[in-house]
């Protein structure tokens, strides 16, 4: 969980480490203790370095957090403490935990990541290709940010009173006849906000669930057609 000098608000990432729980599982009480300890110092040293103001982290294994430190400030003015209960940005942190999501519908069986995206979101046809079909765009294409869409979700913002972005797909959608694809796809990495989009609404396209919703595994469902 992290932010820099600059900032009021602490942004966080979460760093949950599944490498480092077998290995402490084997190394005994004195061995965990020792390796916590060795990775509090590089961890705050790391901090310190690039200037981090409010940091936490969190050591997970076998679903159970077995260490856990906070570094730093959550506020400023206040000189308020990272602790248990402080909220976090989770800002591009959220693209990791859409990937997963799509893993692991990819798993169960309800999607292949070779799929065209448009066998879920339709909506995207009506985006100018000028490299080809847009039935050529693949899931895996959003997934390693190649399908050529552009990097920011919103760039139609000219005035300071317009909205940061839109909150609803309808608005998204309405302008794809405005939205052009930059390179062929496949080509070339360029990171890009919208297509990480894309992949959240085909999740809920799949599990018939808002995003932003829990669901448990039974409630995960299809109503997929079988081809694009």
């Amino acid at each position: 969980m992290i932010k820099n000098k600059s900032g009021t608000f602490t942004i966080a990432v979460l760093a949950v480490l599944f490498i480092i729980g077998p290995s402490l599982h084997a190394s005994g009480k004195s061995g965990k203790e020792k390796a916590f300890s060795d990775f509090k110092v590089f961890y705050r040293n790391l901090l310190t370095k690039h200037g981090i103001i409010g940091s936490s982290i969190a050591v997970v294994h076998e679903n159970k957090v077995i260490h856990e430190d906070f570094f730093g400030l959550a506020r400023l003015e206040e000189q308020k403490k990272v602790g248990k209960d402080t909220i976090y940005h989770w800002a591009s942190i959220t693209k990791t935990l859409c990937g997963i999501a799509i893993m692991q519908l990819r798993d169960r069986g309800l999607l292949s990541l070779d799929d065209p995206v448009v066998r879920y979101l339709p909506e995207l046809k009506s985006v100018y290709n000028p490299y080809g079909d847009m039935k050529d765009i693949t899931i895996r294409h959003l997934m390693t940010h190649s399908a050529g869409f552009r990097a920011p979700t919103w760039p139609w913002k000219s005035e300071p009173w317009h909205p940061h972005e839109p909150l609803h797909w309808e608005q998204l959608a309405a302008m794809f006849p405005y939205t052009e694809i930059l390179f062929t796809p496949g080509s070339r990495f360029f990171m890009s906000n919208p297509g990480i989009v894309f992949l959240g609404r085909i999740i809920e396209v799949i599990t018939c669930l808002l995003y932003t919703s829990p669901s448990p595994r039974d409630r995960t469902r299809s109503r997929m057609p079988s081809s694009a």
